[in-house]
């Protein structure tokens, strides 16, 4: 258990990093998880690739560089700890491997609470942040794969082959179940029974975490993005990427914009 008290929080935000950084050391612990792009850390002898959807921890006063071949846009808490076991715990974090996360918008999630709370000092937004923030380190302290569609039955993990490589192109429960000649009642018990998420909403979520992507990286309109994402309508699509991460369309849209210039 992790006390309140033993760390101080020092910011947390969402930035686009468009070029390398030269290696600094910093004085604070930081956690952090890649939205979109990818990039590499160096530090402590270890070179880190981090695709999109990955967490990633950087110790206090670390040495460390990055990299990048294109812009990426991560969220990130900085932080200083002052509890020799609450140091142990952190110690405990393998950070010579990224740590790639399947429940995209509970982490995302986790980490726009604590930006939106970064800079607000009451009890109750600071208990809010504190929350957020040791649910985001669950996934970086967890050795637990079940954040992860179980892979042991062969019908989820052809499920989830065919969700990441036809993404755009199913448009429903009953069309996946179709494609791979299942029943779709059966289809979406079994997917159920092997992971915490009902599939129509595991199918939204990838759609959703695929939108923001070419959000972040594309210059088309949002009603070509929404297309491109396999959405039927604009309507459902706007209706979904609030519910999965707080936000319209637009307003992460003009968020990204604004961070960038």
């Amino acid at each position: 258990m992790i006390a309140e008290n033993s760390l101080s929080f020092m910011h947390s935000d969402i930035t686009v990093e468009k070029e390398c950084t030269p290696e600094r050391e910093v004085n604070y612990g930081q956690i952090g998880y890649i939205t979109a792009g990818q990039a590499r850390l160096k530090y402590k002898g270890n070179t880190v690739d981090l695709p999109q959807f990955s967490m990633y921890y950087i110790p206090s006063h670390t040495p460390v560089k990055v990299e990048c071949e294109a812009p990426f846009t991560h969220y990130w808490t900085k932080f200083t700890i002052f509890s020799a076991d609450t140091q142990k715990m952190f110690n405990t974090i393998n950070y010579s491997i990224p740590h790639i996360i399947h429940e995209h918008s509970i982490v995302t999630s986790a980490f726009s609470t604590m930006q939106n709370l970064s800079l607000k000092k009451d009890f109750k937004s600071k208990t809010l942040f504190f929350s957020a923030f040791l649910h985001s380190l669950s996934y970086l302290l967890s050795d637990d794969k079940s954040h992860t569609p179980s892979s042991d039955h062969p019908l989820v993990k052809k499920c989830c082959d065919l969700i990441e490589s036809e993404l755009t192109q199913i448009s429903s429960v009953h069309d996946l179940a179709k494609r791979i000649h299942c029943h779709p009642t059966y289809l979406s018990n079994v997917f159920s029974k092997n992971y915490s998420s009902t599939l129509l909403k595991y199918i939204n979520k990838r759609k959703i975490e695929q939108a923001k992507s070419f959000i972040s990286d594309s210059r088309k309109s949002l009603a070509e993005i929404s297309q491109d994402s396999g959405f039927s309508n604009y309507y459902h699509f706007s209706k979904c990427f609030k519910k999965y991460t707080g936000h319209s369309p637009r307003a992460f849209q003009k968020k990204l914009i604004s961070q960038s210039l």
